[in-house]
Formats: structure tokens, C-alpha cells, sequence
């Protein structure tokens, strides 16, 4: 199975999350963040991981990622 991955902006990931509720992926199955201080831009990864069941053997994955900048973060 391959994941699918959408890449949203700071601003639209609430929108992106809804949208992908609305779609099916109603199964949240992790959110993690990923240091990425020597990125371009610097920043945090931060990536929500969520299935859809579409019946038996169907099985969707998406990952949902956002760059939140290095001056957005707090130490």
C-alpha cells in the first residue's frame, strides 16, 4: 500500500484535515513532528497519518504534512 501525501500551507491545515475527514480518512492513526532546522525553510515537519476504509482489503493511507516555520516554533 502506498501512501498518498497532500502538502498544505500553516494556514490550511485545519481545511486540509476536514477535507480529508469529509473524504473518508476518518481513522487517525498518528500526528508526529520532524526537526527540520537545517531545511529550506528551517522549520517542523509536522504530518498527521489517516486511513479509509473503503471494505474489506481497501485500505487508503494519507499522510497530510505542513512546514511550520523556525520563527513559528518555540524552544
Amino acid at each position: 500500500m502506498m501512501d498518498e501525501r497532500r502538502e498544505v500551507e500553516v494556514g490550511d491545515w485545519v481545511a486540509a484535515l476536514t477535507q480529508a475527514r469529509a473524504a473518508g480518512f476518518t481513522y487517525f492513526d498518528w500526528l508526529t513532528a520532524v526537526d527540520q532546522s537545517d531545511g529550506d525553510p528551517a522549520g517542523v515537519d509536522v504530518v498527521a497519518h489517516l486511513y479509509a476504509a473503503g471494505g474489506p482489503g481497501a485500505l487508503a493511507s494519507l499522510l497530510v504534512t505542513m512546514r511550520l516555520p523556525a520563527s513559528r516554533c518555540r524552544a
